[in-house]
């Protein structure tokens, strides 16, 4: 009798522990595949933003190149060199955008199709803006470079980066890594 409830309790045992065990094993795996994902994300975002940036600073040094030249007495033909160029890059950046954010939330995917849409200046025609336009292209210039920051703002808040920061200065605290605050003891 006492043999076989000890059986039953060792059954029962093992079984709880099969139970845990492979409810330890789900939650692992979740977080592991969690954490690949917003590695994955991280790595997208700090890319696109990169390349956002740099773009943007390609775009103006192109456009200066072309007032520049424009104004030397270069030929027209180079001007339209220039302003081809300059087009080409337009939408060789549009285009490789809409592919770099092909799994970006709607906030974010907002902000990139804001700055993707100042980037066109074909309505302006290049080639046929006086100097005294100038001002106004490099403002615009100005305005997608405040673009960026808020393509930045966005992903940190898909990413929920602010709670984080938060959460590791609390466990850093908790460490004795960093000093606490004199208002927080």
């Amino acid at each position: 009798m006492i043999k076989s409830i000890l059986e039953c309790a060792s059954l029962i045992i093992a079984g709880l522990a099969l139970v845990i065990s492979y409810r330890v094993y789900l939650r692992q795996k979740t977080f592991e595949n969690e954490n690949h994902l917003f590695k994955y994300y991280l790595e997208q975002y700090h890319e696109l933003l990169e390349f956002l940036a740099s773009s943007v600073y390609t775009m103006a040094g192109k456009i200066d190149k072309l007032f520049y030249k424009k104004y030397d007495g270069t030929s027209a033909e180079s001007i339209s060199r220039i302003v081809e160029d300059i087009e080409d890059f337009e939408l060789k950046l549009s285009t490789d955008i809409i592919c770099m954010s092909a799994f970006f939330p709607d906030d974010v995917f907002f902000e990139v199709e804001k700055f993707t849409m100042m980037l066109n200046f074909g309505d302006q025609n290049l080639e046929k803006i006086r100097a005294d336009k100038y001002e106004q292209v490099m403002e615009q210039i100005d305005k997608i470079h405040d673009v960026i920051f808020d393509i930045a703002d966005a992903m940190r808040e898909d990413l929920h980066i602010e709670r984080l920061n938060e959460k590791l200065i609390d466990r850093l605290k908790e460490k004795n890594f960093i000093r606490r605050d004199k208002s927080s003891e």
